[in-house]
């Protein structure tokens, strides 16, 4: 609803100020899609915390699993850690818990909080462990850990890479629009755009802009594991 009236308000302001509606239409279709593009962002920037916090999360549960600690009180250390970015989801954990949940329960929603497979895999590894009477739990988080923190490198050094190629499709598609801005504000200009033949050219040039960007994203976009857990 906000983007729906975002959108036209943005639509109107340009027609105000240009007159040019087939300018007005490209630029609205900008706009939507930066804010779409800033939501998809904001819930990346949350799974690539999570994965970067995850390695340090194994390790500390290893740490407190060598020292005799239980799991509930290994999960409690975790939840006032508040330097991780996964502490609250910690301490909904330990909530859980106390509340009279089973392990199994608890860690269920615990990993459905997350949606990412590296949650996945420990939840999963967590839960048969509590199933086999704790055997094997520091070896596993351990491998666990030198798995995590060798992704973290390569995701982080692909990320970056990404970053610079959408960066310059951005560039690339916004430059001529600018332009056209610029120029369609003397008279004539504004006529031959108004024209029928200057509405074709411009929506075709609105097409191509938004196929070759989508076209760059998908090629440069960088995906997290599969879930195989959920």
């Amino acid at each position: 609803m906000l983007l729906s009236l975002s959108a036209i308000a943005t639509f109107a302001l340009v027609m105000e100020f240009d007159g040019l509606a087939v300018l007005a239409l490209a630029v609205t279709a900008g706009e939507v899609a930066l804010v779409l593009e800033s939501v998809g962002r904001r819930a990346t920037r949350r799974a690539v915390a999570v994965t970067e916090a995850w390695p340090s999360v194994l390790e500390s549960l290893e740490s407190a699993a060598i020292a005799g600690l239980s799991l509930l009180e290994a999960f409690r250390e975790l939840a006032e850690a508040h330097s991780f970015a996964v502490a609250s989801e910690f301490a909904e954990l330990v909530a859980d818990l106390e509340s009279g949940l089973t392990m199994d329960a608890a860690l269920a929603n615990f990993g459905s909080r997350f949606g990412l497979p590296c949650c996945d895999l420990t939840v999963e590894t967590l839960r048969q462990v509590v199933r086999s009477g704790g055997q094997g739990l520091v070896m596993a988080l351990r491998a666990q850990a030198d798995a995590a923190r060798q992704q973290e490198l390569i995701v982080g050094e692909v990320q970056a890479k990404q970053g610079w190629v959408i960066g310059t499709a951005k560039l690339a598609v916004a430059a001529p629009w600018v332009v056209i801005a610029m120029v369609s504000l003397r008279a004539e200009n504004a006529r031959l755009y108004a024209s029928p033949t200057g509405v074709a050219i411009t929506l075709f040039g609105l097409g191509a802009s938004v196929i070759a960007f989508r076209f760059v994203t998908l090629l440069g976009k960088v995906d997290f594991e599969r879930r195989v857990f959920a």
